[in-house]
């Protein structure tokens, strides 16, 4: 297909050769922040990161964890292993 990825400052990857106006226009979270940003009256890049980690939601695994027994385990009772 002669796609090429670039490694960005996160240690992700992106594709190469796509203008990062574009990039950001696609980037669905962002249009978020920058909404909830607009909300709040706000522009600073610490209102940024807090509205980034105040809107976050919940990531959904699609699996109940289990502990031995069969019983669901809830992540906050339990000590990460």
């Amino acid at each position: 297909m002669g796609l090429r990825f670039v490694l960005r400052e996160n240690g992700l990857c992106e594709l190469a050769d796509i203008p990062r106006r574009v990039l950001r226009a696609f980037s669905r979270r962002r249009v978020e922040i920058e909404a909830e940003l607009a909300r709040r009256g706000e522009s600073s890049p610490t209102a940024a990161q807090v509205v980034t980690l105040s809107t976050r939601k919940a990531k959904d695994y699609g699996v109940a964890p289990r502990v031995p027994g069969g019983r669901l385990a809830h992540p906050r009772r339990h000590p990460r292993i």
